[in-house]
């Protein structure tokens, strides 16, 4: 057997193997963990395209049983050209055990062409419906005992609805929560 057939038997053998392997192997899925819900309490544009906000009055609750009172968000962020909004939000929640839970999240919204037009009419929005596009990912720290598998979770956010605010009538926004799993 020459070189050439040597190295040819190698090449096939480690295809076979990284074919194997990756065919063995599904990937990530998520897994529902519960839901977010609260108050879009004030948001403006503060310079060109840099956006702000105030939520809160919420609630967080978890498909395992208990939750928590989100207590206040403050969001920054900004629009790109095209529309799309940019956002990291820093979230309070005092669980049901008394601990607290810092969230923060970072996401985008894609919405469809009359998106802004909607929003300012009042119109609750969601997936389909005036938004494209709208995920987060969260990171959450807590001293709680009953929830510390949060500190080493990865969440994904799904919108589910966003209204804006009407002067003292407080807006909505709505996410579905899900875990990353390792799939084995």
């Amino acid at each position: 057997m020459c070189i050439r057939d040597l190295i040819k038997y190698l090449l096939v053998g480690v295809c076979l193997i990284c074919t194997t392997t990756h065919a063995d192997s599904s990937g990530p899925t998520l897994e529902p963990i519960g839901e977010i819900k609260f108050d879009l309490i004030q948001a403006s544009m503060t310079e060109g395209s840099r956006i702000t906000g105030r939520f809160g009055n919420g609630t967080i609750t978890f498909t395992s049983g208990g939750g928590g009172i989100l207590e206040e968000c403050v969001e920054d962020g900004y629009v790109k050209a095209n529309g799309t909004i940019d956002f990291i939000l820093w979230c309070h929640v005092t669980l049901d055990d008394g601990k607290s839970l810092m969230i923060k999240y970072a996401g985008i919204i894609v919405g469809q062409g009359n998106m802004y037009d909607r929003l300012k009419e009042l119109e609750v929005l969601g997936p389909g419906n005036g938004i494209d596009i709208w995920f987060n990912e969260m990171k959450m720290l807590t001293g709680s005992e009953k929830y510390g598998w949060l500190n080493d979770t990865m969440v994904v956010g799904e919108g589910v609805a966003l209204g804006m605010n009407d002067g003292d009538k407080p807006g909505i926004v709505h996410y579905k929560m899900y875990k990353l799993v390792h799939s084995k």
